[in-house]
């Protein structure tokens, strides 16, 4: 979605779509864009508050464990 945005962009920018057809795409496209935002700011935050657990756990001495397909990889949105 973030790809779609930036190639209606670039293509505004470069007049290859008028302004019109650049408010339409936007209409539809913000919104989405905003939900997928949202989305991935509340995983990040679920990250850094199971981050801050799994330390807290490890100074114990328990040890945090990942769950199964948890790569511990962040993958942007």
């Amino acid at each position: 979605m973030f790809e779609l945005w930036e190639d209606v962009c670039k293509r505004y920018e470069r007049r290859e779509i008028g302004e019109y057809d650049f408010e339409e795409m936007k209409e539809s496209i913000w919104p989405n864009l905003k939900a997928l935002a949202s989305i991935r700011r509340a995983m990040d935050e679920m990250d850094e508050d199971l981050g801050s657990a799994s330390k807290a756990e490890s100074k114990d001495g328990d040890g945090g464990s990942c769950s199964e397909g948890d790569t511990g990889n962040k993958k942007s949105a």
